[in-house]
């Protein structure tokens, strides 16, 4: 039921950005990623750009990258 609403949520809000869910933990373990949710900045080339993005950050780094 969780990944029903959390894919409804991503529709309903239109996020143009790529989601992941890691349900096992694998990757955020790898990542240390310890706070739900976490932006992740991740550019084109697949890069880490910036681990604890804020929601100004990722949206002054989305309008330089898509020229808004």
């Amino acid at each position: 039921m969780r990944v029903k609403n959390w894919k409804k949520v991503i529709l309903e809000q239109q996020l143009p950005w790529m989601q992941y869910l890691d349900e096992n933990a694998v990757k955020t373990s790898e990542m240390y990623i310890r706070l739900f949710p976490t932006a992740v900045l991740i550019d084109k080339k697949g890069n880490i750009v910036n681990k604890k993005a804020s929601l100004e950050e990722i949206e002054i780094y989305l309008s330089k990258e898509l020229g808004g």
